[in-house]
């Protein structure tokens, strides 16, 4: 055989090998395919399912140098597309307790490692007593190189903590795991709030990423799966199952604008504004949301009603669909009360399983503007009577007048007199009505019969 025929065949063969060996990488119509499932177009699950594997190997091909989600499990457990219906990626089918009220399995099938991947929508095991305070509790710190934990993993029957390319120490990983921990814990919170509390800002942990144990890793499309292990004061381990959030969640970023900072009006006036609700750019699903606009005083809140500026657009009961990057401007009425009051425009993502978890910036779905109340301005200029010190026993007439320093009229204007003795207490009083225009002043009479003693009126 000719020497240049040996090396054609030898060149042939490592090519082979290389189309054999390497995994399928995503190309525009898979993440197409994505993104139009997304939007709501009828795509079978299956070839959805199937695209965000294909895709989320691509993904972490630099991390793992392999095609990390294969056709089959490392345990022969074969793929199941199906699973992308939870935004995730397992194997084998959905086991364990089924909820017939929720109608959801307790795991929604397995990981690539074969540990039990648990369905974040089914119910927490324990009995709800006013909320565990995940950002109180003593987790373990590094569990993935504890010997406690392993052991416990071992009396499970699970997988051990060997062979994981998804800790901290990578600097591949690292803190970028930390958004979607927080993400995910403040997710139970939100979803479950009879069994958990999380306040990120008290917690005395915050490289969360040291104290999850990675069971899946989340990707841009797909959910990931961690443990938490705690050890209690008798000795004993039990772990908090932690969802890890998509990357494309943690950039939902709804916002509500009112036109301006503050109001001002006199009672009963109508004052006619705008407001703007949106959806930030940069997520890649259309978003449902409930709007709101409301007037609060002190003892009321009175909801608003209010209208697309483009009446091409349509709400559905307060609630809108949003495309990424989308605006929605509304116009909106309110008549000013009597006291101090906000105007209040609020947005809220429509619970979604599966899709509408937790915001990037929750603090701007919500803006309040002061209305402050222009009160009419009315005096008192002076008070007389006659006689001026009065008569025990017999009746006194006296003079209050009146200004309306207002520019607007007043109808029924209330004047309230009283007498009261020398040490405080109320004597006599009445009330004295009258209709005042802009700038008119009144004297307004009134009669007290006094008894002995020094009265001081007003």
């Amino acid at each position: 055989m000719r020497k240049d025929n040996i090396i054609l065949i030898v060149l042939m063969t490592l090519l082979a090998a290389f189309f054999v060996c390497s995994p399928a990488l995503a190309g525009p119509a898979e993440e197409e395919k994505l993104r139009k499932w997304f939007e709501g177009q009828n795509i079978s699950l299956i070839e959805v399912g199937e695209a965000a594997r294909v895709v989320t190997n691509d993904e972490l091909f630099p991390l793992v140098n392999k095609e990390y989600f294969k056709n089959v499990s490392d345990k022969y457990k074969p793929f199941n597309p199906l699973s992308f219906t939870y935004l995730s990626l397992a194997y084998g089918k959905e086991h364990g307790t089924f909820d017939p009220d929720m109608e959801e399995w307790r795991y929604i099938g397995y990981t690539n490692k074969d540990e039990a991947f648990t369905n974040f929508w089914f119910r927490p095991d324990f009995v709800p007593g006013g909320g565990f305070h995940i950002d109180r509790a003593r987790w373990i710190e590094k569990p993935f190189y504890s010997p406690l934990v392993s052991q416990f993993l071992t009396q499970m029957g699970e997988p051990g903590l060997e062979d994981n390319p998804f800790l901290p120490d990578n600097p591949m990983v690292g803190s970028k795991l930390r958004q979607h921990i927080v993400w995910g814990l403040k997710a139970l919170a939100i979803v479950w709030p009879e069994w958990y509390k999380f306040d990120e800002k008290a917690s005395p942990i915050q490289d969360w990423e040291n104290y999850v144990h990675i069971l899946q890793p989340p990707s841009y499309w797909c959910f990931g799966t961690g443990r938490m292990f705690h050890q209690a004061r008798d000795g004993s381990i039990w772990y908090l199952d932690v969802p890890l959030p998509p990357g494309f969640m943690l950039e939902l970023d709804l916002k509500a604008e009112l036109e301006k900072d503050s109001y001002q009006g006199k009672p009963g006036e109508k004052i006619d504004t705008t407001a703007t609700f949106s959806l930030a750019q940069g997520y890649d699903s259309a978003v449902t949301a409930k709007l709101r606009l409301y007037i609060e005083t002190e003892n009321d809140i009175i909801e608003l009603p209010f209208t697309p500026v483009d009446q091409s657009k349509k709400l559905n009961g307060g609630k809108y669909t949003f495309r990424p990057g989308e605006s929605l401007a509304v116009n909106v009425s309110f008549t000013v009360p009597n006291g101090p009051a906000e105007l209040v425009a609020r947005i809220d993502p429509v619970f979604e399983k599966g899709r509408t978890i937790v915001e990037k910036d929750s603090d701007n779905n919500e803006d309040r503007a002061p209305v402050n109340v222009t009160l009419p301005n009315l005096l008192v200029t002076s008070i007389e009577l006659a006689p001026e010190q009065g008569t025990p026993g017999q009746e006194t007439s006296g003079t209050v007048h009146v200004l309306n320093k207002s520019d607007r009229g007043l109808k029924n204007a209330l004047t309230v007199w009283r007498v009261r003795k020398a040490d405080g207490s109320v004597y006599d009083e009445g009330s004295l009505y009258c209709d005042l225009a802009p700038g008119e002043s009144k004297a307004l009479p009134f009669k007290f019969t006094p008894d002995e003693g020094a009265f001081v009126i007003g």
